[in-house]
């Protein structure tokens, strides 16, 4: 039986999350959702202490320590909001599972004896929009992240705004399988002056724009920034863009990457 989802919002507001059951960890987990609507946060009463506890998802940037999408709980003296025993969510296969608070501690289980669960009200059939477009989703440091099964890809919108990053920062000339695909940061933009009666930014702007609807569900871009820091040789770029989900927006500043620039 497929339950009403529970979103929250990071605490960043970066992002949308569902909770789910993962079963191959049997942990619960949060997975990027779209097109939403959210609360902050949920305040937990432990099962057996009594004491409040509220459950929040780690924004981005993330903390030292920490992960965009991690499940937080901290002690509260006062709750935040109505709170309730147990939140009950689904794992993939329709299971129902209940979320509690035992001795401070996040607990998960097959849902039995709920209290007052959130959310309150059951129906027949989940109410997110199944993921088109999905995307293993990048740190801080723009490495892949793995290890927490679907929880390290984003989907729809987000999944756009992830492949765009990626393609522009795959410089041209980087990738061994594909020596001629990338943004040619080398070749034209940094340390190359103008050239063609355009200015330097007009250059780089297109070839940004080019890189960007060249990627999988842009079907626009608006607000293009392109900036440089000529001193030390590096730029900026921002810009919003529409998609087949939705519209998000990027901000970049594209580095060399940690193996140094090609040969």
């Amino acid at each position: 039986m497929f339950i009403t989802p529970v979103y929250l919002a990071d605490s960043t507001n970066s992002a949308a999350w569902q909770l789910w059951f993962n079963l191959a960890t049997g942990t619960i987990q949060a997975i990027q959702v779209s097109d939403v609507p959210t609360v902050p946060g949920i305040t937990l009463a432990d099962s057996v202490t009594g004491l409040f506890y509220y459950l929040t998802i780690i924004g981005n940037p993330p903390p030292s320590g920490l992960s965009w999408g991690d499940i937080q709980t901290n002690q509260v003296t006062v709750p935040i909001g109505n709170p309730v025993n147990q939140i009950v969510v689904n794992d993939t296969l329709g299971g129902v599972h209940a979320v509690e608070i035992i001795l401070g501690m996040l607990n998960s289980g097959t849902a039995r004896n709920v209290l007052t669960p959130y959310p309150p009200v059951p129906q027949v059939s989940p109410t997110s929009t199944p993921a088109v477009f999905i995307y293993r989703q990048l740190n801080p440091y723009n490495d892949p992240q793995w290890g927490q099964g679907v929880a390290n890809f984003l989907t729809n919108v987000y999944a756009v705004a992830q492949a765009v990053r990626t393609i522009l920062l795959l410089f041209l000339g980087e990738w061994w399988e594909s020596v001629l695909d990338g943004t040619p940061m080398w070749q034209k933009i940094l340390g190359v002056g103008p050239s063609g009666g355009q200015s330097l930014t007009q250059q780089v702007s297109l070839i940004i724009q080019q890189r960007i609807l060249g990627s999988p569900y842009v079907t626009g871009i608006s607000n293009l920034v392109v900036s440089f820091n000529l001193p030390q040789r590096a730029f900026s770029i921002s810009c919003d863009l529409q998609t087949s989900f939705g519209s998000t927006s990027v901000s970049i500043v594209p580095q060399p990457s940690a193996q140094g620039l090609p040969s």
